[in-house]
């Protein structure tokens, strides 16, 4: 009720026990990460690396994206990893241009072109 009709859920997943619970019939995605060290969410846990996520990825049967400590630099070593896209915080929030930050990991993860 306080989600509405059409909540979107997500799941954390930072390695092979977490993955197993993404069951799709009760989340719609999964987060994997931290990817790389982040200091947006403390308990993030250490990062675990572009290659993990792409065997994580492997091991849930729902769309995913790549979370924690992402920015346009380190964007591009996520391509290929099987995740669906990538969620940011900090190279969009603390960015002095959110929309142009925005483009730019766009396309550092191959999302334009």
């Amino acid at each position: 009720r306080i989600l509405g009709p059409e909540p979107v859920i997500g799941l954390s997943v930072s390695d092979s026990a977490e993955a197993a619970t993404a069951d799709p019939e009760v989340v719609d995605y999964a987060g994997i990460g931290a990817v790389f060290s982040t200091g947006t969410k403390v308990d993030a846990g250490a990062a675990i690396g572009p290659e993990r996520v792409r065997e994580l990825r492997a091991q849930v049967a729902m769309p995913s994206v790549a979370i924690g400590g992402i920015n346009a630099c380190n964007a591009p070593e996520l391509r290929g990893t099987g995740v669906e896209g990538i969620a940011v915080v900090s190279a969009i929030a603390g960015a002095d241009d959110p929309a142009a930050a925005a483009r730019e990991l766009r396309a550092a993860f191959g999302l334009d072109g």
